[in-house]
């Protein structure tokens, strides 16, 4: 008589167990199907920063994904083999990048509910230099740089240090080269073997940026740069223009200077002067001692004797330096020089002298 009701109740329990079989069966299936999308195991994207490691940086690796939640992911990095960090949501590293051309193989490995894979990506040291100077005016032998003034140009040059996979550099004629100035790409100037390039300076008292970045054929490793270029005003420098060892290029005279002489010839070299403005004769010299007003001498306007007769004393030097088509250039310079009294030792009266005469 309860063989029924038993049957019914065995009928339901064997109902709920096919029905849980089920379910557990098709979750399965999904999980596998979700592993065998294509695709889905490589849905992770490293990025690195910087991107152009230079030796010895150290580079924040970043692991995401579109499609799954690496917060709640179990990570672990590996850098060359070596376990560097391990846990739940660890999606940023840090590593050290090598010496130049050194190679470093980052691993990431990620295991969620529905994916377990691995992503690599490579940390490698490159470096690229910019040499710059300027097309304006410096004496011979100046061991410094040529610095830009107006309407001059700063000369620039990309030197890189792009290592090959298989070892050794890429050639600079191999690298292909974006410039940019204040961020803005110079499209003329870039381009592949494109190491090089010439831009007009900034305006008196301006700068700008100039960046390069330099990309292997395969676009597998890089190298940048910056440079920041301003325009100086020229700078007046005077020299002896001795009568028997020429011009004294080795002793630049200070504001005030001693002559132990009574008559001396003197040299101003205009420092990073445009060049064209030298070479095309359009600079005007307008000389002054003590005020007034000296001649510049036709063949050699950039000189000025002096002759302090037998007084000796104070000689007040001023220029100004103009250029009749740069109305950029207006420079200045100014000269305390005291010659001794009757060319013998001494430093004269001290006070300016009452006649001195200028090229004559």
């Amino acid at each position: 008589m309860w063989s029924r009701p038993v049957m019914r109740h065995e009928g339901i329990a064997v109902l709920l167990f096919t029905v849980a079989t089920l379910l557990f069966l098709n979750s399965a299936s999904v999980a596998r199907a979700q592993q065998s999308i294509p695709g889905a195991d490589t849905a992770f994207s490293i990025s690195l920063s910087p991107a152009q490691p230079a030796p010895g940086d150290k580079v924040t690796l970043t692991l995401s994904s579109p499609l799954y939640d690496v917060d709640q992911a179990d990570i672990t990095w590996r850098a060359d083999g070596k376990t560097v960090l391990q846990g739940v949501g660890e999606k940023t590293v840090t590593v050290t990048a090598g010496a130049l051309g050194e190679q470093t193989v980052v691993t990431v490995e990620i295991a969620t509910d529905s994916v377990d894979t691995s992503v690599r990506t490579f940390v490698t040291s490159s470096a690229l230099d910019i040499l710059w100077e300027s097309d304006s005016y410096v004496p011979p032998f100046y061991d410094g740089r040529a610095l830009p003034s107006a309407r001059s140009h700063a000369r620039l040059q990309a030197i890189p240090y792009l290592p090959k996979s298989g070892g050794g550099f890429y050639s600079a004629s191999e690298l292909t080269y974006t410039w940019k100035e204040n961020g803005a790409t110079i499209v003329n100037l870039s381009g592949k073997g494109k190491s090089s390039a010439t831009l007009p300076s900034p305006d008196l008292f301006g700068d700008y940026v100039v960046s390069v970045l330099a990309t292997s054929p395969d676009r597998s490793v890089s190298g940048t740069s910056q440079v920041r270029i301003a325009s100086v005003e020229p700078a007046l420098v005077l020299y002896r223009d001795h009568p028997l060892f020429g011009m004294e290029y080795f002793d630049a005279l200070s504001a005030t200077t001693f002559i132990n002489e009574n008559e001396m010839t003197f040299a101003v070299v205009p420092y990073f002067v445009n060049t064209r403005s030298l070479t095309a004769a359009r600079l005007t010299y307008a000389w002054q001692i003590n005020g007034k007003v000296v001649p510049s001498d036709e063949t050699r306007p950039d000189e000025l004797t002096i002759n302090a007769g037998s007084t000796g004393g104070i000689a007040q030097i001023s220029l100004s330096l103009t250029d009749t088509q740069n109305l950029f250039l207006d420079a200045r310079g100014g000269w305390a020089v005291t010659f001794a009294k009757g060319g013998g030792a001494g430093a004269g009266t001290g006070a300016p002298a009452d006649i001195f005469h200028g090229n004559q």
